[in-house]
């Protein structure tokens, strides 16, 4: 309920509003994620960044975009990064066990 600590996180809806206006313009999604701290204060600014989207982005995209929060939290990143190491793994097992069960050869 502080005053200022309200004002700031309204300046960051605003300023997240204007971004996100320019990304549906360009883009034109149909759902926009918010991840990491993001995901954790879009319930604070949700309303701010819905005004600002709807003063600035252009109806027929701000029509057709939802924004929702992530659900994997600030630990999106992350998690991401350790799919993107397994993706191989992930895509191929059997390929990758096959490869795994060779034994390597050696050079003299």
């Amino acid at each position: 309920g502080e005053p200022r600590a309200l004002a700031a996180v309204d300046d960051v809806g605003t300023w997240l509003g204007i971004g996100l206006a320019g990304l549906v313009n360009i883009y034109n999604p149909a759902m926009v994620v918010l991840g990491g701290h993001f995901q954790r204060i879009h319930p604070l600014v949700a309303d701010r960044v819905a005004h600002v989207l709807d003063e600035r982005a252009l109806r027929p995209s701000r029509d057709a975009v939802t924004i929702v929060p992530g659900l994997l939290g600030v630990d999106a990143p992350l998690l991401g990064a350790a799919e993107l190491a397994l993706e191989p793994l992930l895509a191929n097992p059997a390929d990758r066990l096959e490869r795994a069960a060779k034994p390597a050869l050696r050079t003299a």
